[in-house]
């Protein structure tokens, strides 16, 4: 007896996944600048574009919208440090 594979699919928000690549083009962008981790302007010109593009259609509040663009800029930060 042998068991049938079925392929696995999962279903995305498109509005979510829209957004997420547009936060990912945006921390590309300032991720290519020399000295980035180091530099505290660019991060916070990296939250400020990142907090613009998750806010378009969301409805978090702008202490969470803080919060996570301050959390996505230091996973970025130690990941390429």
């Amino acid at each position: 007896m042998r068991e049938e594979r079925t392929g696995f699919r999962a279903s995305f928000d498109d509005t979510l996944k829209a957004t997420a690549t547009r936060v990912e083009a945006v921390m590309k962008q300032y991720q290519g600048i020399i000295d980035w981790q180091s530099n505290f302007e660019i991060q916070r010109q990296m939250r400020r574009d990142i907090k613009r593009e998750l806010r378009a259609g969301s409805t978090l509040t702008e202490e969470e919208l803080d919060d996570l663009a301050r959390q996505m800029v230091e996973v970025a930060r130690r990941r390429s440090g």
